[in-house]
């Protein structure tokens, strides 16, 4: 576990200009402590040996030392706060832009909730890493040794005994580190299944109080929450046991330096002022080292966060071209084969499609149907093969502007937090210009070609309540099953790409609005004011009736298996 990733540096500029500011207040801390030390220690002495009144000019100095000390502490909060702020600021940023230019590919791997817990919590838990942590690192680094040399610069055994236990602490906490570091690793992973249960909860809830299957799913989010517990108070645990510890060695080490002082002051072989200075400064040789076990529990979140975030930022981006796709004539794939992990590779087979084909893929669950979508999108890049477009590799052009020619109509559509208007025209690619809002009738989303979108996909005005008001909230709350598909298809419909994949459109659909939606869709196909259709690629596991092609990947791999037996 890293105290300091430097990636850190190269993701937030803050992060410099905090580093360097909490050197500053480190040093400036150090030489308060000895001056403190150094006063203190005269004051007794002089009090002892001489009148009281003779250390009044001393007891000022001390009082500014004091309100001194008090200050950098200040100082040093309000500076680690307010830098915080920023660094999380510049880092929720960082991911914010990494998944605007990439986010379809990251979620695809990574899962939403565990991108969304990252975002909020997990970057929110960085507070008491820069809050805390990180400045009392810099503390333990500067203080002791300076505090240290200058003790053995007055007694030379109780600076040999310093030397010799400092290093204890470090050791152990190391130790202790590498331990909770682990411990952490498996919170941060428990806690990721128990927000992705969650979400998965929420979203199907209706379906699941539907079919009787809720306290099944309440046992099971039980169990997930109890493991977040049991991993938690491990943590804990082993906070409490190592703070422990570090307390026993630092006070077992400032004792050892007492003692020896004071059996050479009884002996009358050392000065008190010597002596005095030596047993002020001692515990400040251990205080920042047992500072930083008692912050470091609490900012073991923020380290792993951390972590995790930085993986995410310096993942590779996916390779693209910078060849402008304006059209899609012909796709074809050659040899194409998918690794996932875990699983057996897939390999799919040879095909050309161009435009004006309707193809219908088909197939049981897992043999690769959905995949051939996620390679069309560049979710995913093969192990092996090529695919093209337009005799070019897939991976020459743009993703922007390869992904403005495909609608994509998707297994589970998702939905914003936004009225049906707002749903249907979000990422289309016409866009509605100055001119066009004075006249809506020039508009090429207005409402009216909005409607016919609708009836195309079989979604009449009437059945909404509002019409194209009406609220949809995220995951299709207020609108049913059924209609969010229709949704989904009559949004991919105004999208007017020259690439359409439909990835079981007509799923949770009736047997009417189901030949509707395929009517719909396989219009897309065809040649309209001397234009060539659309390709579209459907993946299904019912009958296509409108296919103007149909591939079985069922049997053509159990040919390639046949064939590789021979």
């Amino acid at each position: 576990m890293k105290f300091l990733d430097p990636r850190l540096l190269r993701y937030s500029r803050s992060s410099r200009g905090y580093l360097l500011a909490t050197l500053a207040v480190a040093v400036a801390t150090a030489v308060v402590t000895i001056m403190q030390a150094f006063l203190l220690g005269s004051i007794i002495v002089k009090i002892f040996q001489e009148r009281l009144a003779s250390v009044t000019p001393q007891l000022t100095a001390l009082a500014l030392v004091f309100g001194l000390r008090a200050l950098l502490s200040y100082i040093g909060e309000q500076v680690s706060a307010r830098i915080a702020v920023s660094i999380r600021a510049e880092l929720r940023t960082q991911l914010t832009d990494r998944l605007l230019d990439d986010g379809a590919n990251l979620t695809y791997k990574h899962g939403a909730a565990k991108i969304s817990l990252l975002a909020s919590r997990g970057i929110s838990a960085l507070d008491a890493y820069f809050g805390k942590f990180l400045p009392q690192i810099f503390i333990a680094l500067l203080v002791p040794p300076m505090v240290g040399i200058f003790i053995f610069a007055q007694d030379k055994l109780a600076g040999i005994i310093v030397l010799a236990t400092v290093p204890l602490i470090p050791l152990f906490g190391a130790l202790i580190g590498m331990y909770t570091a682990r411990a952490t690793e498996k919170r941060w992973r428990s806690l990721g299944v128990l927000s992705s249960h969650f979400l998965d909860l929420v979203t199907g809830l209706l379906t699941l109080k539907t079919f009787g299957r809720s306290k099944q799913q309440e046992v099971n989010l039980e169990k997930s929450g109890e493991a977040y517990r049991v991993e938690t108070m491990k943590t804990l645990r082993l906070a409490f046991l190592s703070s422990l510890a570090l307390e026993i060695i630092a006070t077992l080490s400032v004792a050892l330096i007492a003692l020896s002082v004071g059996l050479r002051l009884v002996n009358g072989s050392m000065d008190l002022r010597i002596g005095l200075l030596v047993i002020i400064l001692a515990p400040d040789v251990y205080w920042p080292l047992r500072m930083v076990g008692a912050h470091f529990h609490s900012a073991t979140d923020g380290i792993e966060a951390s972590r995790t975030l930085f993986e995410i930022l310096d993942e590779e981006h996916l390779t693209e071209g910078t060849t402008e796709l304006t059209e899609i004539h012909e796709i074809a794939f050659r040899d194409v084969v998918v690794a996932y992990p875990g699983r057996a590779p897939i390999a799919l087979p040879d095909f050309t499609f161009t435009r004006g084909d309707l193809i219908a893929l088909t197939g049981p669950s897992g043999i690769g149907k959905s995949t051939a979508i996620s390679l069309l999108l560049r979710f995913i890049t093969p192990a092996a093969g090529t695919i093209t477009i337009n005799g070019r590799e897939i991976s020459e052009y743009t993703l922007r502007s390869l992904r403005s020619r495909i609608a994509w109509i998707p297994q589970s559509p998702r939905f914003i937090n936004a009225t049906l208007q707002e749903n249907l025209t979000f990422g289309s690619s016409q866009h509605t210009t100055q001119d066009q809002l004075k006249d809506p009738l020039k508009d090429p989303l207005n409402d009216q070609v909005l409607i016919d979108a609708l009836d195309s996909a079989g979604l009449p005005l009437s059945e909404l309540p509002q019409g194209l008001n009406t609220a949809i909230g995220l995951g299709g709350v207020g609108i049913s099953v059924g209609q969010g598909r229709r949704l989904a298809v009559a949004r991919a419909l105004l999208r007017k790409g020259d690439l359409l994949l439909c990835d079981e459109p007509s799923a949770s659909l009736d047997a009417l609005t189901e030949a509707h939606v395929h009517q719909s869709l396989a219009q897309q196909a065809e040649s309209k004011d001397g234009k060539p259709g659309a390709i579209v690629l459907f993946v299904t596991h019912r009958e296509f009736a409108e296919a103007t092609q149909r591939i079985d990947l069922a049997a053509i791999e159990m040919v390639t298996k046949e064939g590789a037996g021979k």
